[in-house]
């Protein structure tokens, strides 16, 4: 029998009577019936009170959370640490040069007409306000172009070209494979 020595709210009290009136031979209809409950409601109950004897859980009768027990594709905690550089740890101004080559982005040009790109504004006009270009700086030219595509237009029209200084030397790319 489930044990009821302790006062509980009127919905855990039901769910102990319930099963104590299943462990007594009571018909799960005529129990079910009189709670205005399903059968799947009273399995459900009954099944939590004889895993619980397997178990050393005390308060079956307590609802549980649905929420996923094991959230997959996330990161393991101990794989965080490994993935840390160490505090210690610096990179050569040489090491992380600059080398010839186009770097590309694709950005919204905002209500004024203008596009932020590396943390800078650039105007490429208001009558393209909430469309999408396409933003490329060449590090050999040290330029940045910026191009439009129109809906049904087939390539892409290049309409603005800003000087884009690097402010280092912009090392020549040697192919290695």
């Amino acid at each position: 029998m489930a044990k009821s020595d302790k006062t509980y709210t009127e919905v855990k009290q039901e769910r102990i009577d319930a099963v104590n009136r299943y462990q007594r031979g009571e018909r799960p209809s005529q129990i079910c019936r009189s709670l205005g409950r399903s059968r799947v409601w009273l399995r459900k109950w009954i099944k939590r009170y004889n895993d619980s004897k397997k178990s050393s859980k005390t308060e079956w009768f307590k609802e549980e959370s649905r929420a996923p027990k094991n959230v997959h594709r996330k990161t393991d905690s101990e794989a965080i640490l490994h993935r840390k550089l160490p505090e210690d740890f610096e990179i050569g101004t040489d090491s992380l040069s600059i080398t010839e080559g186009k770097v590309h982005f694709i950005r919204q040009v905002k209500g004024d007409g203008t596009i932020s790109v590396l943390n800078e504004n650039f105007d490429v006009g208001e009558s393209l306000a909430y469309e999408y270009v396409w933003a490329t700086i060449d590090t050999k030219q040290e330029q940045l172009k910026v191009y439009y595509q129109e809906k049904n237009a087939e390539e892409a029209d290049l309409i603005k070209i800003y000087q884009y200084m690097i402010g280092e030397n912009v090392k020549r790319f040697k192919e290695m494979f």
